[in-house]
C-alpha cells in the first residue's frame, strides 16, 4: 500500500475518521505487510502483498467471492491483459472518449477492477487509479502492474462494494464496467459508489441489458452450471470449447451459403436459432456478437466462465439506470451504444 492512499480512507465499520497505518514490511513499492487500525471502533484491517483488505469477517458472500477469486487466479490468468478487453471498455464506456481526456492529478475509482486491466489503462492516461475488488484478483492486479511505468499511480484495495472504505465525494471520476450486476443488489451497489464522486465528477456504469435475447439461454444454463465446483465447471467448458468452436464455424460457413436472408435480419436469427447452433454456442462463447472473431481458446473459455460461473447476473434497462442517476443527483450526458450503460456528471 502506498501512503498517498491513506487520506482517501476511512473505517468502513464505523465511518468515523482517520485510519492509522502501521507498517511491518516496507520497500520502494510501499507497505508490503502491515495493518490499518481504526482508533474509534478498534477494528484492524490487514495489509498483505501491498494490498489492504477491508472485507467484513462474516458477510455471507464467501461462496460468491470465492467464485470470482477462482476466475482471476485460474481462468483470467491465462489471458492477462488482452486487446479484446481494451475493446470492451472502449465500446461500452469510452465510446465518446469520456475517459480519454487529461486525467493528470485526478483520482479515479475502478469499482470492480478484477485483475486491473481497465485500471492500468486509466493510469497510463495520467490518472491516479484506485482499483477495488472483493476477489483475490486485486493481488494479481498489484503483481501485474508493480513494474510498469505507471505503477506509482495505481492502488489496489480488497473490499466489498457494500462496505467501501472511502470518504464521501473523494473521487474525480468513477467507472464500473460490467460488475454491479454481479452483486446481490445492483441498485444498492450503485448507491454505494455514487456518493464517493465529487460534485462535477464523471461517472460511467455499464450493466447487463434485461431484454437481450441471449439472456434466455443464459437463464437456462446458469442455474445448473453456477452450482458446479469451479474446477469442474472450468474443465467442462474446456472440454466443449474447442471442438464446438470449429463445429460452429463450419456451420456458419454453410449457413452463409444456403441461408438467403441478410445476417442482421430477424429471419436469419430465427433460422440460426432453430437450426440448433446458438444454444450450445452461447454456452461456449457467450458473447455471440463477438465470438466469431475470437480465435484464442483461452479468451473463449474466459467468456464462457464469466457467463456461467457467477451466482448473480441481473439485467436492467436504461429507464432503471436513468432513475438511479437521478436519485443520486447525476445528470446523464451520454448513453452507451452497447446496452445498457450511462455516462453522467454529478450536479
Amino acid at each position: 500500500m502506498k501512503p498517498e492512499l491513506l487520506p482517501l480512507l476511512t473505517c468502513p465499520s464505523c465511518r468515523d475518521g482517520d485510519l492509522t497505518l502501521e507498517a511491518q514490511e516496507e520497500d520502494a513499492l510501499g507497505v508490503k505487510t502491515g495493518r490499518l487500525a481504526c482508533p474509534t471502533c478498534r477494528t484492524v484491517f490487514p495489509i498483505a502483498d501491498y494490498v489492504p483488505s477491508f472485507l467484513p469477517e462474516e458477510s455471507g458472500g464467501e461462496r460468491w467471492r470465492e467464485a470470482w477469486s477462482y476466475k482471476w487466479e485460474n481462468v483470467a490468468e491465462q489471458v492477462r491483459y488482452s486487446p479484446e478487453g481494451d475493446e470492451d471498455f472502449e465500446r461500452k464506456l469510452n465510446f465518446g472518449n469520456h475517459f480519454s481526456g487529461d486525467f493528470r492529478g485526478k483520482w479515479v475509482l475502478d469499482a470492480g477492477c478484477g485483475s486491473g486491466q481497465d485500471a492500468a489503462r486509466m493510469a497510463s492516461r495520467g490518472a491516479t487509479v484506485v482499483g477495488v475488488d472483493q476477489s483475490r484478483g486485486v493481488y494479481l492486479a498489484q503483481r501485474y502492474n508493480q513494474d510498469t511505468p505507471h505503477a506509482d499511480r495505481l492502488h489496489f484495495v480488497r473490499a466489498d462494494l457494500f462496505h467501501l472504505p472511502f470518504r464521501p465525494e473523494i473521487f474525480d471520476a468513477i467507472y464500473s464496467n460490467g460488475v454491479l450486476h454481479h452483486t446481490p443488489d445492483t441498485r444498492r451497489a450503485f448507491d454505494a459508489i455514487a456518493p464517493l464522486l465529487k460534485r462535477g465528477g464523471l461517472i460511467g456504469v455499464w450493466v447487463y441489458d434485461r431484454t437481450q435475447y441471449w439472456r434466455l439461454f443464459e437463464t437456462f444454463w446458469r442455474p445448473v452450471l453456477s452450482r458446479l465446483p469451479r474446477p469442474a465447471l472450468s474443465a467442462f467448458l474446456h472440454a466443449v470449447n474447442r471442438p464446438w468452436h470449429w463445429i460452429y464455424r463450419y456451420r456458419t460457413l454453410m449457413m452463409d451459403k444456403v441461408n438467403p436472408w441478410p445476417e442482421s435480419s430477424v429471419a436469419r436469427h430465427l433460422a440460426d436459432l432453430f437450426s440448433g447452433g446458438q444454444l450450445l454456442y452461447l454456452l461456449t462463447d457467450y458473447h455471440l456478437h463477438l465470438a466469431h472473431r475470437v480465435e484464442d481458446p483461452f479468451i473463449r473459455h474466459h467468456h464462457a466462465f464469466d457467463a456461467y460461473s457467477p451466482t448473480f447476473a441481473w439485467g436492467h434497462d436504461e429507464s432503471e439506470l436513468f432513475e438511479w442517476f437521478k436519485a443520486q443527483k447525476i445528470s446523464v450526458t451520454a448513453i452507451s451504444p452497447v446496452r445498457t450503460g450511462l455516462i453522467g456528471v454529478k450536479d
